[in-house]
């Protein structure tokens, strides 16, 4: 079984860490997809996030499950930005068997 989570994130780089890590952090028999979708931000949101997929990516982060695919969307923002057009460009891109 697969999971989708999506985390939409904008101006967040003070609490992305914890919430990463705790879907990263899940242990079972069971795949993750997890993706971040950023719009634009004024602090370092979308470089935390893009640390963590490389980590994810490269096998640096200890992973409890079957896989965990982590993937950084960048939004351009501007009109029909905003975290429901973030969660919806999200779940637009999911593969999962649960969102």
């Amino acid at each position: 079984m697969k999971f989708s989570i999506v985390t939409p994130a904008w101006n967040v780089a003070t609490w992305l860490p914890a919430t990463i890590e705790g879907v990263l952090s899940q242990a079972g028999d069971f795949e993750i997809e997890y993706l971040v979708v950023t719009d634009p931000s004024p602090d370092d949101t979308v470089a935390v996030a893009k640390a963590y997929a490389e980590k994810v990516r490269s096998g640096a982060y200890p992973i409890r499950c079957k896989n965990i695919v982590m993937t950084v969307i960048e939004r351009s923002g501007g009109a029909g930005s905003g975290m429901y057009a973030a969660l919806n460009d999200g779940f637009s891109r999911a593969s999962g068997d649960v969102y």
